[in-house]
């Protein structure tokens, strides 16, 4: 199907930090229907202008394609989007991401005591809706691999936010600029998950989460001292050294 239309669109946002030209082409199909393949730069903002109208999204494969009844809608809500992009709603905030795991399977005692399992006298697992999903839900059936383990890291960001009608897209970026948030960034070689947890930052989580870190890396350096040597692991045994609190 030939092209009925072209425009070419050269644009700078300073605001969302955008610099770059779109070409917008449109086609109209065997049923009369006027469509365009969205360029990408357009995908957040064009998302607020066929919310709740008469446009809306197709596919074609990976490409995303906007549909309207008429040409100049069509025209018309390319332009509305693009009015979008180069003036989002841009939000700041400062945030700690964090993730916590615990990869660790015990039984408890009504006091507290900690068991191997619920085979001891008065010893039960922690129930299904409340602790033992925090300690990473670890079964017969869902045994935690390759031993114990819990994973802890953090890191502070400046989060910001643009807002294109009712579709938003967010940006991470490191965030430096007091001792703490430089400290607790300074913990380098890890990631953290898409489900990582959020929470706005302050200098005293910073240092939450950098004591944290410090911990399991003091923990580490105790336990790596024998890890893979057998004769320093006998060594410690004999020593009846405690590696961890008691």
């Amino acid at each position: 199907m030939p092209y009925l239309k072209t425009e070419t669109i050269s644009h700078t946002c300073r605001k969302s930090g955008i610099s770059d030209s779109v070409v917008v082409k449109i086609s109209v199909n065997a049923k009369g229907q006027f469509y365009t393949n969205c360029p990408d730069i357009l995908r957040d903002s064009v998302k607020s202008v066929v919310d709740g109208s008469e446009f809306y999204f197709g596919h074609r494969g990976e490409t995303v394609q906007l549909f309207a009844s008429s040409l100049d809608r069509l025209v018309e809500g390319i332009r509305a989007s693009i009015k979008t992009l180069l003036s989002p709603e841009v939000t700041e905030r400062i945030v700690i991401r964090y993730n916590i795991e615990s990869h660790v399977s015990f039984a408890e005692a009504p006091g507290g005591q900690i068991f191997p399992n619920a085979g001891y006298p008065g010893a039960e697992w922690p129930s299904l809706e409340s602790k033992e999903q925090l300690y990473g839900g670890h079964h017969a059936t869902n045994p935690s691999k390759n031993g114990y383990s819990l994973v802890i890291g953090a890191k502070a960001f400046r989060k910001v936010t643009y807002r294109y009608g009712k579709s938003e897209k967010v940006k991470y970026e490191y965030y430096t600029e007091t001792e703490d948030a430089q400290r607790l960034n300074d913990w380098t070689s890890f990631s953290l998950p898409e489900s990582a947890g959020e929470i706005a930052y302050t200098d005293e989580a910073a240092r939450f989460f950098h004591n944290l870190m410090l911990g399991m890396a003091e923990l580490s350096r105790k336990i790596q001292y024998f890890a893979g040597d057998q004769d320093k692991l006998l060594s410690v045994i004999e020593s009846q050294q405690a590696l961890l609190p008691q």
